[in-house]
């Protein structure tokens, strides 16, 4: 949780001291779901690759929104951004070293919108998939199957 707080807390600073916001708070929970939300949605989109599998628009939105919801049930609903801003938590004690990894974090992040889509392509063109199916059709099969057993 520590982690989390301290990721919360520095992009909260971008937009409170580096880039002003009206909603630094509200900014910083999109920001840092889009953070996590992102890699997790090409990490998804490699494994559907892998096996052939189709997403749709709706399972798309679903992984990219579900990280913003964690964090904003997390931090706005329980008013936990409150105390992160007022602890000002770091890694190692260290201003400089938490920047450092925070802004890694960052740089990884955002590379996966240049890397993401194409590595996903490589591994569909490598797989040879003549047919794809869509992964609603998986879905569905295994909850009929889990209530009919």
């Amino acid at each position: 949780m520590k982690i989390l707080d301290v990721l919360y807390y520095y992009y909260y600073l971008i937009y409170t001291k580096v880039i002003p916001d009206v909603e630094p708070n509200e900014t910083t929970i999109f920001c840092l779901g889009f953070s996590f939300g992102y890699p997790l949605f090409c990490v998804v989109n490699f494994i559907l690759a892998f096996f052939c599998l189709e997403t749709d628009l709706f399972l798309s939105i679903t992984i990219l929104a579900s990280p913003m919801l964690v964090l904003y049930l997390l931090y706005w609903k329980t008013a936990r951004y409150k105390i992160v801003i007022r602890k000002k938590p770091m890694f190692l004690n260290s201003h400089i070293k938490t920047k450092i990894i925070v802004g890694i974090f960052f740089f990884i992040s955002v590379s996966f919108m240049f890397w993401g889509a194409p590595l996903a392509k490589f591994i569909d063109e490598q797989i040879g998939c003549e047919q794809r199916v869509p992964v609603e059709q998986i879905i569905v099969k295994w909850i009929v199957g889990f209530f009919q057993q």
